[in-house]
């Protein structure tokens, strides 16, 4: 079994930490809440607003189904218009 080398710990709460690899991302991917995303959106300045749970959960339902990832350009494509004119596709 290989092994994920830990980076750093995030803080959640007062008594809860999370580990990251090098690239910041979950080393236990089970670890994932709420929390946790709130805090990784925290440390790049970002409060996390309906649209960006909207995103969250259909990304995270895609790689519950798949095991992988969304290619981002096809992914997008159907949801450019609704996202984009209503929100505004930088916006979130």
């Amino acid at each position: 079994m290989a092994t994920t080398e830990i980076y750093r710990y995030l803080p959640v709460s007062d008594t809860t930490s999370v580990a990251l690899d090098p690239e910041g991302y979950l080393v236990e991917l089970e670890q994932w809440t709420p929390d946790v995303a709130r805090a990784l959106a925290a440390e790049e300045g970002i409060a996390l607003d309906e649209a960006h749970w909207e995103v969250i959960e259909v990304l995270r339902d895609f790689y519950a189904r798949y095991e992988m990832a969304p290619a981002m350009r096809p992914w997008s494509r159907p949801w450019g218009v609704p996202w984009g004119r209503k929100r505004g596709v930088r916006s979130i």
